[in-house]
């Protein structure tokens, strides 16, 4: 993959190997020969791809002019169902038209007893080198990692045009069990009105076709985005989206040169959601916190209007009281990044709470849009209150409250807040899930009906797994919580 890709003379690209839909045995080795057109390409380097469990020992041998021989294998257990084996780098050497083909002599995987096995089926590729710089259509972003049903875009770019006043567009995508495309439209660039003259989405076949004109006698220069494709992520699984084909017109309806990049990789992995409060108290990925001056933040968005909201009723606060982290965490197969932090009221009010403000930053760029929550609480830890252990005392009532003041991000953007009393028949060790649940139904049926803004994110269930042990741990120690 990709089975048809265009590459201007000069520059490098790069071609996978996959295996697709296999379940007949587990794989924990494979071997493969690629073959080529030595004087049209030459191959720079070799990489193991995701299929086989790592750790995995890869080689490769480039030494034979025409062929490029790839071997992978692992102890740590075989892999099912679809992957890249092996990635392979080429360099362009001069314009023509270049076939990839497997030999199907050197072609095998095994099983953990070390029995060879050839594919059911062969799926070569060809390369179209251009010798002109010619302008270059291809898709951003080119990898898209997102949860399942989470709605995502990929905009279909052209680079370096001159007068585009029209373009026809031929995609597909590969594995439609885990993508539904949803829409293509116009992305912006031709000049304003536009005209759609053909628009055809074929989800059970993956295709997307779509030709659109400027009405102006005039085109447009430069870079942009010419097509916006929505999609919907419906399993776990990776699926490639191709440009098939595309034709740019200039005014005259004259045929422009053009470049068509490589295809655009999307990785679809099961995000976990809470369903339970164990889930949020025993939260199941690896993270790692290291302390950091405490700043007062400006950002993320809300923080001050929920911290002017807190003051406003009374509490003040010191920087003393604050504390900051950065935050490493490892979701499925994300790694993110971000700080948080906390900030007590340095004073108590006469009816016995204190208020809270915390905050969470994505540190790489991501679309996550972090978080600004304050709380009032009386449910004060024995270090705030040590004349007292534990603060809440159980023979009277009320045992507990708890008020959250969130800000919900734009497009609403306002503060929400929710308030718990524990008692009578809520007085309960699984209490903090009730805020949480109430957050969740929130972001799900406010956030949901806006396509660009998915009510999810890998953080989300980890941030309220840290506001639990970083503000109530020493609670579950007196009134454990039910699994």
């Amino acid at each position: 993959m990709p089975s048809v890709a265009t590459v201007q003379v000069c520059t490098n690209f790069v071609v996978d190997v996959n295996i697709e839909d296999f379940y007949q045995f587990p794989v924990y080795d494979y071997e493969f020969l690629l073959i080529y057109n030595p004087a049209q390409v030459e191959p720079v380097i070799a990489y193991d791809g995701d299929f086989l469990v790592e750790p995995v020992v890869f080689t490769f041998d480039l030494s034979i002019l025409g062929q490029v021989f790839c071997q992978g294998f692992t102890t740590a257990g075989g892999a099912t169902g679809s992957g890249t084996l092996a990635t392979i780098e080429f360099h362009c050497l001069g314009s023509g038209y270049t076939p990839f083909d497997l030999d199907p002599t050197v072609c095998f995987i095994s099983d953990e007893g070390g029995s060879q096995y050839m594919p059911d089926t062969l799926i070569g590729g060809s390369v179209d080198q251009w010798e002109t710089p010619p302008a270059l259509v291809h898709l951003v972003p080119p990898t898209y990692t997102v949860p399942i049903c989470i709605p995502f875009s990929v905009n279909v770019m052209v680079d370096d045009v001159v007068d585009l006043h029209s373009f026809s567009l031929k995609l597909s995508y590969t594995n439609t069990a885990v993508v539904d495309c949803l829409d293509i439209e116009d992305g912006g660039f031709l000049p304003q009105p536009t005209i759609g003259t053909h628009k055809l989405i074929d989800d059970a076949l993956g295709i997307v076709e779509f030709d659109l004109g400027t009405t102006q006698s005039y085109g447009v220069d430069g870079s942009g985005s010419i097509a916006k494709i929505t999609f919907h992520c419906t399993g776990a699984g990776e699926s490639l989206l191709n440009i098939d084909d595309v034709s740019l017109y200039d005014s005259q309806g004259v045929a422009i040169n053009r470049l068509i990049g490589m295809g655009s990789r999307v990785i679809q992995v099961g995000y976990w959601e809470p369903v339970k409060l164990q889930h949020i108290v025993e939260w199941p990925y690896p993270y790692y916190l290291v302390d950091i001056p405490f700043v007062r933040p400006s950002s993320p968005e809300g923080y001050e209007e929920v911290l002017n909201t807190l003051i406003d009723k009374g509490y003040t606060f010191d920087l003393a009281d604050g504390t900051a982290s950065e935050v490493t965490m490892f979701i499925e197969e994300e790694e993110v990044t971000g700080t948080v932090t906390s900030w007590w009221s340095s004073n108590t009010l006469e009816d016995g709470t204190r208020a809270c403000m915390l905050s969470y930053e994505p540190l790489d760029e991501t679309d996550d849009p972090g978080m600004a929550m304050g709380f009032v609480t009386n449910l004060l830890s024995p270090e705030q209150v040590p004349e007292v252990d534990p603060y809440i005392i159980v023979n009277a009532q009320p045992y507990l409250f708890v008020r959250f003041y969130w800000w919900s991000w734009s497009p609403i953007g306002r503060i929400v807040s929710y308030s718990y009393w524990w008692y009578d028949s809520h007085s309960h060790p699984n209490w903090f899930w009730g805020p949480y649940w109430w957050w969740r139904t929130y972001t799900k049926s406010y956030y949901y009906p806006y396509i660009d803004v998915p009510y999810w994110r890998p953080s989300w269930g980890w941030w309220w797994h840290w506001t639990y042990w970083r503000h109530w741990y020493w609670w579950s120690t007196y009134f454990p919580y039910d699994p």
